[in-house]
């Protein structure tokens, strides 16, 4: 028997299985690991959970801005448009049009400072859960590091302590100290493509109510000079 059989024959085995490493992790490596897989967990409901409510939010602007167009074609009154706003408020331009429709006769800029307010309230709305989102994303990979640093650290602590230290002894220090690195990306790497994905769809959505937006404020703009000219024409008519 050769003298590298001999030595891997008597050596002593460590386990350095990634899953071992977590559920047999302590001390702070133990609450790194911990929280880093509860970031990801809550990265997983987060993205499930937005996508589900974009879905429901781009489906109920479409029935609405169907709904508009067949109003618009056949009515001219700001009350129809009003109307329209409370029976599809699910949609997230009801906003912006009910804040329109609560000054139909306001000047042009003022109709535009009205949708200017009423699309930076609906951006708050329609951004909701992205910021914790994008936190896990950018925090993972550095809390993971935090981890690995000081499981490296505890592995030359104990290096310190022996005598004579053997693979066993270092061995799952240094193993803790890598896989919090690798929970640390498996938390993020999710995260920011989930959130990059997300982001685009709310641009998106916010991009096509805002250009619905300038269809509404020239129906209203419409529709209060049609109403001026008829007050002119009745004032004109009178003995």
């Amino acid at each position: 028997m050769s003298s590298s059989s001999f030595l891997n024959a008597y050596a002593p085995t460590v386990d350095l299985d990634p899953a071992t490493l977590v559920l047999e992790a302590s001390g702070p490596t133990a609450l790194i690991l911990t929280a880093l897989l509860a970031a990801a967990a809550g990265a997983i409901v987060i993205t499930v959970v937005k996508h589900r409510q974009l879905r429901r939010w781009v489906a109920a602007e479409e029935a609405l801005e169907r709904a508009l167009l067949l109003t618009l074609a056949r009515e001219r009154d700001v009350e129809a448009l009003a109307a329209l706003a409370e029976r599809h408020a699910d949609a997230p331009g009801a906003e912006v049009l009910r804040a329109l429709c609560a000054a139909p006769g306001a000047a042009p800029e003022v109709l535009e400072a009205l949708a200017g307010c009423a699309l930076v309230e609906l951006r708050r709305r329609l951004e909701v859960m992205m910021t914790p989102l994008a936190s896990i994303g950018s925090a993972a990979p550095f809390v993971g590091l935090l981890g690995t640093v000081y499981g490296i650290m505890e592995a030359f602590l104990q290096i310190g302590r022996e005598a004579n230290a053997t693979l066993p002894v270092v061995a799952p220090a240094i193993g803790e100290a890598l896989i919090a690195t690798a929970v640390g990306l498996f938390a993020a790497i999710p995260a920011v493509l989930a959130y990059n994905e997300l982001s685009r769809r709310v641009e998106a959505l916010e991009n096509r109510i805002a250009a619905s937006t300038q269809l509404w404020i020239a129906h209203l703009r419409r529709a209060a000079s049609i109403y001026e000219d008829v007050e002119v024409e009745l004032m004109e008519g009178e003995p």
